[in-house]
């Protein structure tokens, strides 16, 4: 009897759970229709071909092809794909607030649409999809009273009037230049082989960047090394820059002259791939307003970009230039250092396996490891303010014009991993210089670099306990 108490409790607890499971599905499914109905648009990204919006005295139409979106009219251009993708995510994310005017007041009443202002929309939307190949429109009338809504209408079979909310109205109220690719120069940054520059702050030379390793550049015809992080910004400027308006979509040679690219301000050539192929901006001259005419020497449009963009590209030989001359790559490697002042030796230290410094000369000292850990810092952050003098060699330095014939401070690094470092600095008329081994070249530093560095025995070391206290003992003792 209790078995059969219990398989009907047990088939009752199934029908409850079965009917509960029905009745949640069934409740997501009307919310989901509920929540599509109430979409102005329904759709998928990749089903989209056509966009194309009336806006009273403006047409615009844009088209996705096999490369990618392209507005058509009022200009054939390449569109700005994220511009676009953003487009289509506001149509798909508005939603009807509310129906104001069902169909039937709609189809009786004509002059309702005069009324929300639908009668000569202010926007026309018109979304044409692939699959299956549909299209819709949606017109945009006047704001509500509170202005938080825009009136709206489907065009077709239900022509009823509904709300949706009014800055969802203003992001699908784009201009050509909102949805134009706006990009000074179109390259990827990866592909950039080389660079050369022209600009106002350098009006006597072309300066030339090459690309030597992953991360390094070097500029040329003076073979020294750039600074990565200053190129790479640079780059990214070029590369980030966008056109504040667009002044001629197809100028003449007399176009062209008249804003100053007869005579240019500033000219960036950057060769990509292993083809080298030329992606150059050209400045022209400043427009009234402060901005600058440009135009990319692959395209026809002279367009207006910001004076602070201008300024990024104005660069010199020092802007570009790699500023430190030693850089320690890896810290750990570094197993010994020594260091002359006057040309005498001051100490020599070594470390262990395991990070542990050692003074080896003079002996029976204790090394202040944080000291010596301090001055691979300091070397790794020298600066130089000024570069004095690059040759072809060192044998072309003239080592006593910069106190460098016996320097004031000496220092060698040895290291697993590199060729050993030296550094030589000099001192003439309270200025500081430097030299490094393998670059033929003399650096101004600030008096301060070479002060910090010319350090005592007593800096890096002191004496041992046991040391100590013999030294402290007096001679009648002895």
């Amino acid at each position: 009897m209790q078995f059969k108490t219990n398989l009907v409790i047990t088939t009752i607890f199934i029908a409850l759970l079965a009917f509960y499971f029905y009745q949640k599905k069934d409740a997501e499914e009307m919310e989901a229709v509920a929540k599509q109905a109430k979409q102005l648009f329904d759709f998928s990204d990749h089903e989209a071909l056509k966009i194309q919006f009336d806006k009273g005295d403006t047409m615009i139409s844009a088209e996705k092809g096999d490369d990618g979106w392209k507005l058509q009219f009022p200009i054939e251009t390449d569109a700005d794909e994220e511009a676009i993708e953003r487009y289509l995510r506001n149509l798909r994310e508005t939603e009807i607030e509310r129906v104001i005017e069902d169909s039937a007041a709609v189809t009786d009443d004509l002059s309702l649409k005069a009324k929300y202002g639908l009668e000569f929309p202010r926007l026309r939307v018109h979304l044409k999809l692939s699959e299956p190949s549909t299209s819709d429109t949606i017109v945009f009338g006047s704001d509500s009273p509170t202005e938080r809504y825009s009136y709206a209408q489907r065009v077709g079979p239900n022509p009823e009037i509904f709300t949706v909310r009014a800055w969802r109205f203003d992001n699908l109220n784009k201009s050509v230049l909102d949805l134009r690719d706006r990009r000074v120069l179109i390259f990827d940054i990866d592909e950039v082989r080389d660079f050369s520059l022209q600009s106002s702050a350098s009006v006597q030379e072309q300066i030339t960047v090459k690309r030597v390793d992953e991360g390094k550049w070097k500029i040329m015809p003076i073979d020294r090394l750039a600074d990565g992080d200053v190129v790479d910004q640079f780059l990214r400027t070029i590369s980030n820059g966008k056109a504040e308006s667009y002044i001629v979509e197809r100028p003449g040679q007399a176009e062209m002259s008249r804003h100053g690219f007869s005579e240019r301000f500033t000219s960036v050539s950057i060769m990509l791939g292993e083809e080298r192929a030329e992606k150059r901006l050209n400045i022209g001259s400043e427009a009234e307003n402060g901005k600058h005419y440009a135009v990319d020497a692959s395209r026809e449009p002279i367009f207006l970009v910001d004076s602070t963009f201008v300024a990024e590209l104005d660069k010199t030989v020092f802007d570009l230039r790699d500023k430190k001359p030693v850089r320690i790559e890896e810290r750990d490697s570094i197993h010994g250092i020594e260091l002359w002042r006057n040309g005498d030796e001051v100490f020599s230290a070594k470390r262990d396996t395991i990070g542990g410094w050692t003074i080896t000369s003079p002996p029976n000292r204790d090394p202040k490891s944080w000291k010596l850990n301090s001055l691979l810092t300091d070397i790794d952050g020298i600066e130089v303010e000024a570069f004095t003098l690059d040759v072809s060699d060192d044998a072309s330095i003239d080592r006593a014009r910069y106190g460098l014939d016996v320097p004031a401070v000496r220092i060698r690094l040895t290291s697993d991993v590199e060729d050993v470092t030296e550094i030589a600095l000099g001192k003439v008329d309270n200025e500081a210089f430097l030299v490094c081994n393998g670059i033929p070249s003399v650096y101004r530093l600030g008096i301060d670099v070479l002060e910090d560095l010319e350090l005592d025995l007593d800096d890096v070391s002191k004496l041992p306990p046991d040391s100590e206290s013999i030294a402290e003992t007096p001679n009648d003792l002895e």
